[in-house]
């Protein structure tokens, strides 16, 4: 087949399909296999996100605080935290960090435990609760307040996956949500995951769009047309956001300009 005549063949095809899913969502026309149970696709909050990126160019506007800006026990955690990583840093989510516990801060700088547990939760630091060595730990770093690793956006999106879907995402799907994150542009990625959950039915249509295509030429992650085939999802899934998270974008883009 030309080249032409190929992609005139999946344009008319795409439309075809969007045109289908678009009146299967809408209730005027039953689903092509009525053999099945038919499961009425559910209907989209029509909520765009925006505030997951407002919040982290608010962040990014701060200035990053350094040692001469803080006193007392800040600015002793601060030399603690310099001091451990320059002896004995742990590597993790692509960044290095001190590995110090409330138990250790207290005793090294002489505060209560519970005074030692809130030091480290503002600007210049940033921590994560880890296992290291088998034990649940604190690690600390010093950066900057906009520095997100992709697992600070992953858990923000688990955090939002839990109480839309009711239930916890497992260690693959954490791990899918990390992809996502990496994929999308910096502090946008959790704004494009809740628009996608919460707009399911709208994804699943520019999905089948990208699956049609897919049959005739692949798409960015597969360019093997023969390992695509169709498929409407009901409910949201993890896996299907992870491998078509450019529909995602696009969902989100779109849907920004009609908010």
């Amino acid at each position: 087949m030309e080249k032409s005549n190929s992609w005139l063949a999946a344009a008319t095809g795409a439309g075809k399909a969007e045109m289908l899913a678009d009146l299967i969502v809408a209730g005027e026309i039953a689903p092509p296999n009525p053999k099945k149970p038919w499961i009425l696709p559910p209907v989209g909050s029509g909520k765009v996100f925006k505030d997951g990126f407002d919040q982290y160019k608010a962040a990014k506007a701060k200035k990053l605080k350094t040692k001469d800006d803080l006193s007392g026990a800040r600015r002793d955690l601060f030399e603690l935290v310099e001091h451990e990583l320059a002896h004995n840093p742990v590597s993790a989510e692509d960044r290095l960090w001190a590995n110090l516990p409330a138990a250790t801060v207290s005793e090294q700088l002489g505060v209560s435990p519970d005074y030692a547990r809130d030091l480290h939760k503002k600007n210049p630091f940033r921590y994560v609760v880890k296992i290291v060595g088998g034990k649940k730990t604190t690690l600390i770093r010093i950066a900057h307040p906009s520095d997100l690793t992709s697992e600070d956006q992953a858990r923000m999106m688990a955090g939002f996956w839990r109480k839309a879907m009711k239930r916890r995402e497992t260690k693959p799907e954490f791990g899918m949500l990390k992809g996502i994150a990496d994929d999308c542009p910096t502090g946008m990625g959790y704004d494009i995951f809740r628009t996608t959950v919460s707009n399911w039915s709208s994804f699943m249509a520019g999905v089948k769009l990208a699956q049609y295509m897919g049959q005739y030429e692949g798409d960015e992650y597969d360019d093997n047309p023969e390992n695509f085939y169709s498929r409407f999802l009901v409910y949201p899934s993890i896996s299907t956001i992870r491998r078509f998270v450019v529909v995602a974008q696009d969902l989100h883009s779109i849907s920004l300009q009609w908010a």
